[in-house]
């Protein structure tokens, strides 16, 4: 399946939500009124069915798909992660499959001055428990924290740009060939920062032992950003940005009744799975 229903997915999700807007206010406005506001009819069960699967960005009108993901964590000792990655996928110039990018970033380093919390005596660590996470399909994000003090943030952001040119790829930035997997991780003292792209899915992760982790994922059918705390005093943030830039002349009227359908269809972020 084309990666490009990615986007198609998330435009969409928007149309649902506003469709759905839309269907509670005018419920309302009938039930404070006999007879519905003219220029307003009810579609039926058969229309709807009729409509279902037809909305989706053709294979042709997208010229280039790109995820950002930004991961960052400050400990209460002083330390700081960061994992991010880019991807960029070149559809352009009738490309059947295209030209995967790949650019991780990843480091550990130590605030010169401590926060002043670190000093203090800080209760045990906590467990959470986020199993049950891995039977949810399509996007998931989720914050379990049980400790005080904490700031955690998932924020997700898609961009649909009509023409454009398509980004220049950075000065580290790899070229993946089928199948490729690679990885890029930093430790230091039991902490973890790691960036990586196999099996289909590429991943930001962050780790420090005994008091949780942090992830961003996109591809095998799924995207999402989780965060598991059971510490106290940490300051976590998850950023991810998808921008799909369409070929010009496509029609983009079309792309605004696209959104509920692209997540739950991507298999993978290498040619391999396109």
């Amino acid at each position: 399946m084309n990666i490009c229903r990615i986007a198609a997915l998330s435009v969409a999700l928007a149309s649902a939500q506003l469709a759905a807007r839309a269907h509670a206010e005018q419920a309302l406005q009938q039930d404070e009124a006999a007879s519905p506001p003219a220029g307003i009819t009810e579609i039926s069960d058969e229309e709807l069915g009729d409509m279902r699967g037809r909305y989706t960005v053709d294979a042709g009108s997208v010229a280039w798909f790109g995820v950002t993901m930004n991961s960052s964590w400050q400990s209460d000792t002083g330390q700081v992660l960061q994992s991010a990655l880019k991807i960029g996928m070149d559809f352009s110039d009738g490309k059947q499959r295209p030209v995967v990018t790949f650019e991780p970033v990843v480091s550990i380093t130590s605030i010169e001055a401590p926060s002043a919390l670190a000093d203090a005596a800080s209760p045990t660590h906590n467990m959470v428990d986020g199993a049950g996470l891995g039977n949810v399909k399509g996007m998931v994000q989720s914050v379990q924290v049980a400790g005080d003090g904490n700031i955690a943030s998932n924020v997700t952001r898609l961009r649909v740009l009509e023409g454009g040119s398509i980004p220049a790829t950075g000065a580290n930035a790899s070229v993946l060939g089928e199948g490729a997997a690679v990885t890029l991780r930093a430790r230091n003292e039991g902490a973890l920062a790691q960036a990586s792209v196999d099996a289909g899915a590429a991943r930001v992760m962050l780790q420090i032992e005994g008091a949780g982790a942090v992830q961003q994922w996109i591809g095998n059918g799924s995207m999402g950003q989780t965060i598991q705390l059971g510490s106290y005093h940490q300051n976590i943030s998850n950023s991810m940005e998808l921008t799909l830039i369409r070929q010009s002349g496509t029609a983009g009227g079309a792309l605004l009744q696209n959104v509920a359908q692209a997540i739950g269809f991507s298999r993978g972020v290498t040619p391999a799975h396109f």
